[in-house]
């Protein structure tokens, strides 16, 4: 998005949504810098989650959008796909969970919906 949209800063929201808010337009008048939460920012500087396979992403697609497991692993058997496995998929998801922090894959569709990768 700062790239492609040419954003100056990206305030998700949370607890702390309004100070984040009142820093980012503070900075950017100041400085003109661009201004993302921390959290965020160390998520998106590690470039190796985010060159993931388009596999990786398509699965994600698919969990987002109410897919088990075992129905991605038909979708990805019948586009032939590979690995199409119940069990490869299922790590696949599970180190976004861990990269991520995530919870569960409700908190992972959500993470990942606020980074733009679905």
């Amino acid at each position: 998005m700062f790239d492609d949209l040419g954003i100056n800063a990206f305030v998700s929201k949370g607890r702390n949504s309004i100070s984040e808010l009142q820093q980012a337009v503070e900075n950017i008048f100041a400085s003109n810098q661009k201004m993302m939460r921390t959290d965020l920012e160390y998520a998106l500087k590690n470039r190796a989650i985010l060159e993931k396979e388009s596999y990786d992403i398509e699965a994600l697609k698919l969990l987002s959008k109410g897919n088990t497991v075992e129905e991605i692993s038909v979708v990805f058997k019948i586009q032939n796909t590979s690995p199409s496995g119940v069990s490869s998929i299922e790590k696949r998801i599970g180190k976004f969970k861990i990269y991520f922090k995530a919870t569960n894959n409700v908190h992972l569709i959500s993470i990942s919906k606020d980074l733009g990768l679905i």
